[in-house]
């Protein structure tokens, strides 16, 4: 796999937008979230990544899996445990006696311990963020995506210094935050 995450815009309803539903290539769906990181300032004008969501419309995207909210339990291995095998994780939850089922990415290979997130072409950013933190590049399941060094750093203290690419990362179900717009098309 030599791709960001990609995938179909979904909404239940267009005023969602902006937690839109990810219909991937294989038919599993993921859910996103996009937040404005632009300095307050600049959020008057239009914001370049909400113009460009459209519902049912292809797009590569840098996404951030968010461990640093709340809890979140991390752990790493120099190497892939064996019999381990990259997949989403299912997770059920009941909403007003309704079953709802979500999935999520929880393990991923690291590729690049120092991700240089300023090298890649995008047509949209969610804010300067994109460029100016660290970032850990990672294989999943569904395509690279970023944890934040800093969020790992909180999470598992002197061990990141252990860290070596190929090693493997795991964690709990996170949100998963829309960073940047790769590219985007009419879906085949």
């Amino acid at each position: 796999m030599n791709h960001f995450v990609q995938g179909v815009i979904t909404v239940e309803d267009e005023a969602y937008i902006l937690e839109p539903n990810l219909c991937l290539a294989n038919g599993e769906t993921i859910a996103i979230l996009y937040s404005d990181l632009r300095p307050q300032e600049e959020q008057e004008e239009d914001n370049p990544v909400s113009l460009l969501l459209e519902v049912d419309i292809w797009f590569e995207m840098l996404i951030l899996v968010q461990i640093g909210l709340g809890d979140r339990k991390v752990a790493y291995s120099p190497a892939l445990p064996v019999g381990t095998k990259l997949e989403l994780a299912s997770k059920e939850t009941v909403v007003f006696g309704e079953v709802i089922r979500t999935k999520h990415v929880v393990q991923g290979i690291i590729l690049d311990l120092n991700w240089d997130a300023a090298k890649q072409h995008y047509l949209a950013v969610a804010g300067l963020r994109v460029y100016t933190h660290h970032f850990v590049l990672i294989e999943t399941a569904i395509g690279k995506m970023v944890l934040s060094y800093k969020a790992l750093e909180e999470q598992l203290g002197e061990q990141v210094k252990q860290f070596a690419p190929g090693g493997y990362l795991e964690w709990e179900p996170a949100r998963h935050d829309l960073l940047a717009i790769i590219t985007k098309r009419k879906p085949d």
